[in-house]
């Protein structure tokens, strides 16, 4: 088999995504989507733990993760709940808390759309040897 160019792959993405996701609250819904956001927010709280102590004299500048890591706050729920207002530009949350929902929820959503488009691959080219 051939290997895919870029447009190739866009293209199969729009068509998995047209199929599997028709509107935002299908993606927010989508179990895939719930657990791979769960992983990039845990492995954002993993690289802040594992960071340690900052140099003698500074310190960490914190970012949206902090800020409502402080306050208690279940961040997943948090980015779960609001994603869908922020992709539809309607939510009420400062630019800080939404550009980093946002950043969190598109890398996410782009992991599923390749992994889902890599196994679709993989079954058109099982199906055709």
């Amino acid at each position: 088999m051939k290997n895919v160019t870029n447009e190739e792959l866009l293209h199969l993405m729009e068509l998995v995504m047209q199929e599997r996701y028709p509107t935002t609250e299908s993606i927010v819904k989508d179990p895939l989507f719930i657990e791979q956001v769960r992983q990039h927010l845990d492995a954002i709280l993993k690289h802040k733990r594992e960071r340690g102590q900052a140099p003698d004299g500074c310190v960490w500048r914190r970012d949206w993760f902090d800020k409502v890591n402080g306050y208690g706050a279940d961040i997943h729920h948090l980015c779960l709940f609001h994603i869908e207002e922020i992709w539809q530009k309607k939510s009420p949350l400062n630019s800080m808390y939404r550009s980093g929902i946002k950043r969190v929820c598109d890398q996410a959503l782009n992991e599923v759309l390749l992994s889902l488009c890599l196994q679709r691959a993989k079954e058109v080219k099982e199906s055709n040897p």
